[in-house]
């Protein structure tokens, strides 16, 4: 549930969870917020609130949001909401944050940047849930040791502070990702840097480092390391063993050999330079102050910019956005594949390069550096396919022309097609058939595409706007801004010319936090910096006006015929003209000149070149026929206008035709737009160059005011020390004045012991009693100082045992942690095989039963057939009535037949053997003898 606001103010349901009450001008806490008892999201920035007293009532509250308001501290109640997780403080007004900020117990984020901290709490130490602190942009010289003991950390942002020195605590910080270290004053780093093994990116720029630890080469998992803007001289060669480094900014530094500018443009063989080179002791040279250094760095970029920009107008085509000159590092040639998309606006977009990523309805275009393959899928449609190849150009035209273009389609050669699966992850038959549907394709990157624009104010105060859910276009970027651009799977972070450094320096950070926010982002996605001037192909598809579509035949045709329009306009209002001035001015012969068509283009060159136009127009008038020059004119000191060139322009091609042949008026009228376009980028450029100036000249008098008011300070402070010391010394001298006179007086009444009296005698006599009464009171202060170290060391001793203590009981929740999920999984396999048990006796049990069931059957089976072997033999022995009346009937047997039968009888009666005997001649039945 968000927040819904009347005239009255916002509606609320008790049952409301989330509630955003950004930008309503409260100047505090509502009161009617308490009556949300299941109140779980709370955003209150960019408000006037002073004080955040009434919060604690809202007892579930685990994310609050209270940045870009006017609080100095929070209250002690804030500190009872014991749920919360998350908590954003940024750009207030807090001098400190309260101990009791330790109470907090489930919180995993605190924000505090943009605020006037000197100093953190210890407290912080018993955070044991937190994950990310980020102190950025405060007035921090120190950090408390304790903070070494969150070892849940794993994001820290300390940049743009007064930090000097970074505390040897720090190293236990095993955790930790992130760590953020730019925009202080540190001069080394401590050996126990090497103890952040799970560092993945280290940023040490703009600050004084002399040397880099070798310990550094333990960081075995960084991946991108800032060093830029120290006074580096030398890198130790054990930085060679970090193989994973992928990102490595050594600009702006002191380097002695010439390997080290180099380091941008090629990452191995630099990583070869520093394994083979010997490491020797470092020579320091003069330092420089860092704000000489950005001013170098700022001068350097505007040069190179212009440089790149020069090339870029010569060249007529792109570059890419950076170069070690740039500023920025430009990592090797990784292959890349693009996936292009649309029926009417055609997007593109970067995808992991694998088969999985390709599908039969779209285009998709691999680059691999030598080679440019365009792969059109069988359904995709004509704009893809033409889109595909026109971009594939682009891209081989912006990295130099090297590369070749290889279209795969039927006509390809088979080892073309070959080279292009073997260079993509997986096989073909992970291949998805189709593609999802254009339009809500389309529909769906409109609703992703998020834009920051991050601007410094006057007051050195942040301001971030955003747009999102709309088409983009290139009038939306400021060249004194950076802006942010996410459109669900690249990040790309523009920086403008005239940004600051702190502009550029949160532009990464919200970069960096919405590469984190996304889980369904390609593998491949990562962060893209683009420079004011010299935007890359990929960057400019983004944008709905700043497109090439001169592959499009549509766009082609209605460019052609806008022209043929055009063209018939003016031929029309040039006709026009001629007849409005023919009643005016009589008709006058044509002039002299041998070539008319070259006179009027130089004239007209001369109009557009020179600062004054009048007289320039004026003079180019003696050239134009005379129905053009007797074209009424409201006064001639005008500067003539783009459309009365090219009406002269029209009447020069008339005229010339009776000459040497026709004029090409079409290319006139586009040089004189393409002048005019200039004119207005140049007039643009001056104003903007004056801006910057204007900035400049404001930052150096608001810099030189600053140091007189620290040097007024400094003076007054130092006055008031020195008057303070005498103030003192003075009262000390009375003190010890009247003490002298208490021991005279004690002495006289005779109540001083014989060695006070000795003492006091000997000092007296030798004129040092003031000095021996010092010598005393240092001692009693020596002593002082003694005991307090003593305790001191106790009590250190006693924080190293109760965090042993605490250690030690972590690690035994975490023993009895690992019993509990070990017996849960004991239990599981025994659920699981008592389970798999009953699950094979009962497969016995059926099999069992089937195996009777088919005895039962078998056993039946021989029964029945049994039977009918019994019945079988039974109608064989005992004969029917039918067939002993079939017997009667056969007629007697013959003589033979009877000799044959007494024959046969007198064998079988001697072998005892009973034989059938058949009468096979009258077929007659089988009988049994």
């Amino acid at each position: 549930m968000g927040n819904e606001t009347s005239k009255g103010g916002p509606e609320l349901s008790p049952q409301t969870s989330s509630l955003d009450l950004s930008n309503q001008k409260l100047a505090a806490i509502p009161p009617n917020l308490r009556k949300l008892a299941v109140l779980v999201s709370l955003s209150l920035n960019h408000n006037l609130i002073q004080d955040v007293n009434g919060l604690q009532e809202n007892k579930r509250l685990q994310e609050v949001d209270l940045s870009n308001n006017q609080l100095e501290a929070l209250a002690e109640s804030f500190f009872q909401l014991l749920d919360l997780v998350k908590l954003n403080i940024s750009f207030n007004r807090l001098v400190e944050l309260s101990p009791s900020v330790a109470s907090l117990q489930q919180l995993t984020e605190l924000n505090l940047a943009n605020n006037k901290l000197t100093a953190l709490p210890p407290t912080l130490a018993k955070l044991p849930r937190l994950n990310i602190l980020n102190v950025s942009f405060n007035n921090l010289t120190t950090l408390p040791r304790e903070i070494g003991g969150i070892i849940s950390l794993t994001k820290l942002l300390l940049n743009n502070n007064q930090i000097s020195d970074i505390i040897p605590e720090m190293g236990r910080l095993t955790n930790l990702v992130l760590l953020n270290l730019g925009d202080n004053n540190l001069q080394a780093l401590p050996i126990e840097i090497g103890g952040l093994i799970s560092l993945n990116k280290l940023y040490l720029d703009n600050n004084n480092l002399i040397e880099v630890r070798k310990e550094i080469s333990r960081l075995t998992r960084l991946k991108e390391l800032n060093l830029r803007s120290n006074q580096l001289v030398d890198l130790p060669s054990s930085l060679a063993s970090l193989n994973t480094l992928a990102i490595l900014d050594l600009d702006d530094n002191q380097w002695d050999a010439e390997a080290y500018r180099l380091a941008g443009a090629d990452m191995g063989q630099f990583m070869a330079f520093l394994k083979a080179k010997k490491d020797a002791p470092i020579r320091r040279r003069a330092g420089t102050t860092k704000e000489y250094r950005r001013t170098q760095t700022r001068m350097q970029m505007k040069e190179v910019l212009e440089r790149m920009q020069e090339a870029n107008e010569t060249n007529g085509g792109g570059s890419g956005s950076g170069g070690s000159g740039s500023g920025f590092l430009v990592v090797g040639a990784v292959q890349q594949l693009y996936h292009l998309k649309g029926s009417t606006r055609i997007l593109v977009r970067r995808v992991d390069p694998t088969v999985a990523s390709l599908n039969t309805g779209d285009v998709f275009v691999l680059d691999t550096g030598k080679k440019i393959y365009v792969w059109p899928g069988p359904k995709s449609n004509q704009r893809e396919r033409l889109k595909g190849v026109h971009y594939a150009r682009q891209m081989r035209e912006e990295a130099g022309g090297g590369a070749d273009v290889v279209l795969l389609d039927r006509d390809s050669r088979k080892q073309d097609r070959t080279d292009f699966f073997t260079r993509l992850e997986g096989t073909k038959n992970q291949i998805k058939d189709g593609g999802s549907d254009d339009a809500v394709a389309v529909g769906d990157h409109v609703m992703m595409t998020k834009m920051f624009q991050i601007r410094e104010g006057e007051d050195g105060r942040l301001d971030m706007s955003f747009v999102l859910s709309v088409d983009l276009s290139k009038t939306m970027l400021d060249s004194s801004s950076c802006c942010v651009l996410d459109c669900g799977g690249d990040v790309w972070v523009w920086v403008g010319t005239f940004s600051s450094t702190t502009e550029r320096s949160w532009a990464m950070l919200k970069a960096e936090e919405l590469m984190s926010r996304s889980a369904l982002r390609p593998k491949s996605a990562e962060i893209l910096w683009v420079l004011d001037g010299v935007e890359t192909l990929y960057f400019r598809e983004n944008f709905t006006d700043w497109t090439d579509e001169s592959w499009d035949p549509e766009v082609q045709k209605a460019r052609a015929k806008a022209e043929e329009q055009a063209r018939k306009e003016a031929e029309r209002e040039a006709k026009m003209q001629k007849r409005g001035s023919s009643f005016f001015t009589p008709a006058s012969p044509p002039s002299q000149p041998s070539s008319p068509s070259t006179s009027a283009t130089e004239d007209l060159d001369s109009s557009v070149d020179t600062d004054d136009h009048a007289d320039s127009y004026s003079t180019s008038r003696e050239h134009i026929p005379a129905a053009a020059a007797s074209a009424p004119v409201v006064g001639e000191s005008r500067s003539p206008s783009l459309q009365e060139r090219m009406r002269a322009l029209e009447e020069t091609n008339k005229t010339s035709a009776q000459g040497k042949g026709s004029y090409n008026v079409e290319a006139e009228i586009a040089r004189e737009r393409d002048r005019e376009r200039e004119l207005a980028k140049e007039r643009e450029r001056e104003k903007a160059k004056e801006k910057l100036r204007q900035r400049q000249a404001e930052k150096t008098d608001q810099a030189a005011e600053r140091d007189r008011g620290e040097q007024a300070r400094q003076v007054a402070e130092d006055k008031e020390d020195k008057e303070r010391e005498a103030r003192e010394a003075r009262e000390k001298e009375k003190e010890r004045a009247k003490e002298r006179e208490k021991e005279k007086a004690k002495q006289r009444a005779g109540q001083l012991s014989p060695t006070e009296t000795e003492r006091d005698t000997l000092t007296q006599s030798d004129g040092l009693s003031t000095k021996a009464a010092d010598k005393l009171k240092e001692k009693d202060a020596a002593k002082q100082r003694e005991q307090e170290k003593l305790k001191e060391k106790e009590r250190l001793k006693e924080e190293k045992e109760k965090e042993k203590v605490r250690q030690k009981e972590a690690e035994k929740e975490k023993e009895r942690e690992k019993e509990r999920i070990k017996e849960e999984k004991a239990r599981q396999e025994k659920d699981a095989a008592s389970a798999k048990q009953r699950e094979k006796e009962a497969q016995k049990d059926k099999e069992e039963k089937e195996k009777q069931d088919k005895l039962r059957e078998k056993e039946m089976e021989k029964e029945k057939a049994e039977q009918e072997r019994l019945a079988k033999e039974k109608a064989t022995v005992v004969d029917t009535p039918e067939e002993a009346k079939g017997a009667e009937t056969t007629g007697r047997y013959d003589a033979a037949t009877l000799l044959h039968s007494l024959l046969l009888f007198y064998l079988v009666s001697r072998s005892a053997v009973r034989l059938r005997v058949v009468n096979l001649e009258d077929g007659g039945p089988r009988r049994r003898t």
